[in-house]
């Protein structure tokens, strides 16, 4: 951990995921006793419904992973900066609006968010030691997040098993296929001549 404007930042990932955290001090005498932070992250596919008021925002939809944080001999006098780094966990039309919050509410205030897909960043000011040491979660307005479908395994593309959803992906979701796994699309038609010939607007078996 480091005061002033430098960061803590701890590398946590899933998968090839960027699940990072940087954790900053508002100044160099925030923290009155040193110790040590410590911070796991769960990961949980899919987002979910919720209401969450953050001033005039309302949070719609969450992601279900979080980023768990425990103190040990830390006494902080400051406040204290957060920035969530949630690699494959969703797509958003508006990284800006992006917020972390808990389980059902909020602390400290919204900064705008960033990055840029698979890595969207959120940020938050303000939290004093009681408010870091606990969950944290990402959401936004319901209409600015969608959930990204991830390979768990290499497999068939049919197979529910190979998707962290534990669904086949749907023809208008974003899905990520990480270096090692291999998914395979098997299509309907017996040849290539059955292929040509098909029409434009045909129905087939798999369509992305």
């Amino acid at each position: 951990m480091f005061a002033g404007s430098a960061a803590g930042a701890f590398p946590l990932a899933y998968g090839t995921g960027n699940r990072n955290i940087s954790i900053y001090f508002s100044s160099t005498t925030a923290l009155t006793t040193g110790g040590s932070l410590t911070i796991t992250h769960s990961n949980v596919p899919g987002i979910s419904a919720v209401s969450i008021t953050d001033g005039t925002y309302t949070v719609g939809s969450l992601a279900n992973s979080s980023w768990m944080i425990t103190s040990s001999g830390v006494v902080a006098s400051g406040t204290i900066s957060m920035r969530l780094t949630a690699g494959h966990m969703f797509t958003t039309s508006a990284a800006n609006n992006l917020r972390i919050t808990q389980a059902g509410s909020v602390s400290g205030m919204h900064q705008p968010g960033g990055g840029s897909i698979p890595d969207f960043q959120a940020i938050r000011t303000g939290l004093t030691l009681p408010n870091l040491t606990q969950a944290h979660y990402i959401g936004a307005d319901v209409n600015e997040i969608s959930t990204i479908t991830n390979a768990a395994a290499s497999g068939d593309w049919n197979d529910p098993s190979t998707w962290d959803l534990s669904i086949m992906p749907g023809c208008n979701d974003i899905v990520y296929v990480s270096n090692g796994y291999t998914v395979t699309v098997e299509f309907c038609w017996e040849s290539i001549q059955e292929f040509n010939n098909h029409d434009i607007g045909d129905s087939y078996c798999n369509q992305w």
